[in-house]
C-alpha cells in the first residue's frame, strides 16, 4: 500500500466514496483486494478501488476497516483505519422579531466543515446585520 488512510467521517444518509490507495507487488504478481469490516450500505468496489454506497440509517459510530491485498503466491499485507459515521445534526426553526436581540445556543457540534469535522471557529457571522457566537 503507497498511502495509509487516516480516520474517515461520512455523514449518515449520504453517499460515501473513499478512494483507496493502490497496492502493489514488488515482483510483480497481480494483487487482490478485499475489505472487511464496512457497516450496512456499503461495499467495496473492486473495479475502482473504492467503498462507495450509503450508510444504512442504523450504522452510526466508529468501524474498524481492514484492506488486505494478497497476491498470487498467497503473500498478503493489510491496513486499518477507522470510518466514523455521524447523524447530521439538525438545528430547529428560529425567528425573531425586527430590532429585538436573539440569541440561539448551539451544540459544539452542530457546526461541521464538508468533512464533517467540527468548526474551529467560535464567531460566525450568518448576515451583515446578525452575528452569532458559539458558546
Amino acid at each position: 500500500m503507497t498511502t495509509a488512510l487516516p480516520t474517515q467521517l461520512r455523514e449518515i444518509g449520504k453517499p460515501v466514496f473513499i478512494q483507496l490507495p493502490e497496492f502493489a507487488d514488488i515482483e510483480g504478481d497481480n494483487v487482490r483486494v478485499s475489505v472487511k469490516g464496512l457497516p450496512a450500505g456499503l461495499r467495496f468496489n473492486r473495479n475502482t478501488n473504492q467503498i462507495q454506497g450509503t450508510p444504512a440509517a442504523d450504522a452510526k459510530g466508529d468501524f474498524a476497516i481492514e484492506v488486505q491485498a494478497r497476491d498470487n503466491r498467497g503473500n498478503r499485507v493489510s491496513e486499518r483505519f477507522t470510518l466514523s459515521l455521524l447523524d447530521k445534526d439538525t438545528l430547529a426553526a428560529e425567528q425573531a422579531a425586527q430590532a429585538t436581540a436573539w440569541q440561539v445556543a448551539l451544540q459544539s457540534t452542530a457546526l461541521t466543515q464538508p468533512d464533517m469535522l467540527p468548526l474551529a471557529e467560535t464567531n460566525i457571522k450568518l448576515a451583515s446585520t446578525l452575528q452569532s457566537q458559539l458558546n
